[in-house]
């Protein structure tokens, strides 16, 4: 196992213990850029509680008002800025492994998650979704068992395919080679990774391997690995006190200057303010 595979599954351990979840709630200014772009393996909701956001998931442009919830599956890609009078929303994370069993449903319901083959509305204000929603955060931040919030993850899973399912298609073996690209650039794009080599060692025609990419995450493959290094250096600033030329090197950038770009131009600001920012956030929070 490679060091960012065991740094993941590490980390995601710790992050969702024993409530399998976690529940992160933020209160943005106008305009400002409330979900920097990003990805993840996990799966998301989103529950706008006050004011609004422009919110885009892969190709998707999407207005999320007052009781308004967004739905982001694995690997999707998504960005969101607060709208005119600022934004108040929580977002729902938890890692859809977790919830694989050996019942006959797994295979068909989550793993067609996993796989990209269950294609939902990008955004819901279900009454039922809400409020399973605001149940869930209630519950998440009392000393509950466990167990009530995994009962309802599932019930949460089992209204997603029942009001929001566009589509449903059985995975091919298209899909399921696409899925192993997909997991070699999270096991490695710390490493010299390129659009040619990747396609040469799947076998695909390059130019069609960029175009099936882009549709697939809503980036080009060099985005996506741009912005997965970025998010494994704001990662370090906040887990680390590493210098930011050492945050660099161990994120896969040789220059220094060019990740300072990089990171200001999706973060807002320079690596050193984000992580006075944060830490300035965790004191508030105290």
């Amino acid at each position: 196992m490679n060091y960012i595979t065991l740094k993941e599954s590490m980390h995601e351990a710790q992050i969702y213990g024993e409530k399998s979840l976690v529940v992160l709630p933020f209160v943005c200014t106008p305009h400002f850029l409330a979900c920097p772009p990003h990805w993840h393996t996990v799966m998301e909701f989103s529950r706008v509680t006050k004011g609004s956001m422009i919110f885009k998931r892969g190709d998707d442009n999407i207005i999320l008002n007052e009781g308004d919830v967004v739905i982001c599956c694995p690997e999707q890609l998504h960005v969101g800025s607060a709208g005119d009078e600022g934004v108040s929303y929580y977002t729902v994370k938890f890692d859809l492994n977790q919830l694989l069993n050996s019942s006959s449903s797994s295979p068909k319901y989550i793993e067609a998650l996993l796989n990209f083959t269950a294609i939902f509305e990008p955004k819901t204000n279900d009454k039922e979704i809400v409020e399973l929603l605001d149940k869930i955060y209630e519950l998440y931040k009392s000393d509950c068992n466990p167990l009530s919030i995994v009962g309802r993850l599932y019930t949460l899973l089992g209204l997603l395919y029942e009001k929001c399912l566009l589509s449903y298609k059985t995975p091919s073996q298209s899909d399921i080679k696409f899925a192993g690209v997909i997991k070699y650039i999270h096991g490695h794009f710390l490493e010299k990774i390129t659009a040619k080599n990747i396609s040469v060692m799947f076998n695909y025609n390059e130019s069609y391997f960029c175009r099936k990419f882009k549709n697939v995450t809503g980036t080009t493959i060099m985005n996506y690995i741009l912005i997965s290094r970025l998010d494994f250096a704001q990662k370090l600033l906040i887990d680390t006190k590493d210098e930011v030329s050492v945050v660099a090197e161990k994120s896969g950038f040789s220059d220094v200057a060019y990740f300072y770009r990089c990171f200001k131009k999706q973060y807002g600001c320079t690596p050193l303010d984000y992580r006075k920012q944060f830490k300035a956030r965790q004191n508030n929070q105290k």
